[in-house]
């Protein structure tokens, strides 16, 4: 932390934090006690990091549930809502790939080329036709690898997310809203946080006419 207070009590700023409770899918807003217990807390990612257990209820991300908390800074009286949403542009990321994907050739039609030219090598090799059936079976065996577990429960709650904060803000949207197009950077890519801060510097940068309006 970059601030020795630990208390949401003794904060100059009221700061409210979104988790969610791991057995009933309640949403929780943490906005007493130990601040980095309730910071752990609140970005417990599902299979990544571990549940947080506060007043007997185990806790764990905030952002499962409302990755935007437009209603809640509302709540808290705000009068201007600028917000930020990271997950923009996922899906249309994932569509794509997947289009590329469907355009090469199915796995099937793959494997049956494959094994119609092992059956025409060894045709013309009788003599070594078992030794090269073998060795180009084990080649052909080898498949691209299927994606990290990191990743995949990164991209998943990601789609789940994006989902999410659309509906949440059709129906309580911010003044404005800054969406950087960050799609290709992972949970764990720390090494684009530059690529991630000049993104997001670019796009608020676009709306600053409108922030300055407002305030």
């Amino acid at each position: 932390m970059h601030s020795n207070i630990i208390r949401f009590e003794n904060l100059p700023i009221p700061v409210k934090m979104i988790a969610t409770d791991m057995n009933t899918g309640e949403k929780l807003i943490l906005e007493e006690g130990n601040i980095p217990e309730a910071i752990r807390a609140s970005c417990s990612i599902p299979g990544i990091l571990t549940p947080v257990k506060i007043q007997n209820r185990w806790i764990i991300d905030g952002g499962l549930i409302d990755p935007v908390p437009v209603s809640v800074v509302k709540s808290m009286g705000a009068q201007c809502v600028i917000a930020v949403d990271l997950n923009s542009g996922v899906i249309d990321k994932q569509k794509k790939k997947e289009r590329e994907i469907n355009n090469k050739p199915n796995r099937k039609q793959r494997l049956a080329e494959k094994s119609e030219m092992i059956n025409q090598l060894v045709s013309k090799y009788d003599q070594a036709g078992k030794l090269m059936r073998n060795k180009l079976n084990q080649w052909f065996k080898q498949s691209e690898s299927s994606p990290h577990i990191i990743n995949i429960i990164g991209s998943s709650i990601s789609i789940m997310q994006e989902q999410i904060t659309k509906k949440n803000l059709e129906i309580d949207s911010p003044d404005i809203l800054i969406q950087p197009q960050l799609p290709e950077v992972k949970m764990f890519d720390f090494d684009q946080a530059e690529k991630s801060i000049n993104e997001g510097f670019n796009c608020t940068m676009k709306k600053i006419e409108s922030i300055k309006n407002l305030v």
